[in-house]
């Protein structure tokens, strides 16, 4: 017997977890974006996202600085 994930969110009430999921990345992405930047959570989130871009794209985080700056 198979159970269809929209039986189960009409029976239960329910969202998707994948509603959920975006919900609460993007609650947590305002948290972020309002948070000190001189915070150590800020600094160790922007450090962890810079190494991240440049390990997929090759760009470092302080060019992009310097390239709006401009």
């Amino acid at each position: 017997m198979t159970v269809r994930n929209a039986d189960i969110h009409c029976i239960t009430n329910q969202p998707p977890l994948s509603s959920i999921i975006k919900s609460r990345c993007l609650t947590f992405s305002g948290h972020l974006a309002r948070m000190d930047e001189n915070a150590d959570a800020s600094q160790a989130i922007f450090i962890f996202i810079s190494r991240e871009l440049e390990a997929t794209t090759g760009v470092a985080a302080h060019n992009l600085d310097e390239e709006h700056s401009q």
